[in-house]
């Protein structure tokens, strides 16, 4: 069983950052400049929002990924809701 260090959860999401932005985008807003709480990862099927690293993590992500919208949930949670899952989605 492999140890998860915080210090290996800060690299990860530092990588996913830098992909990010070396992707790059035309005309970029930053997720925390949308509306009050619209850009904020959230929770599909809670409802509650991410905080911490998470936020950041999640924003990277999606913005990498091309996520229109901020719902995340595992994969029981997306099928509980009737979701349909993209064939090679990748967990975050």
């Amino acid at each position: 069983m492999g140890s998860c260090k915080k210090s290996d959860i800060y690299a990860r999401v530092t990588d996913e950052i830098v992909r990010a932005i070396e992707a790059g985008v035309k005309d970029y807003e930053m997720p925390w400049h949308q509306r009050a709480g619209a850009g904020l990862p959230r929770n599909a099927s809670t409802g509650n929002i991410y905080r911490g690293v998470n936020t950041v993590a999640l924003w990277a992500t999606g913005q990498l990924r091309g996520y229109a919208l901020p719902y995340w949930a595992t994969f029981l949670q997306w099928e509980k809701l009737g979701a349909r899952i993209r064939c090679g989605e990748k967990a975050s």
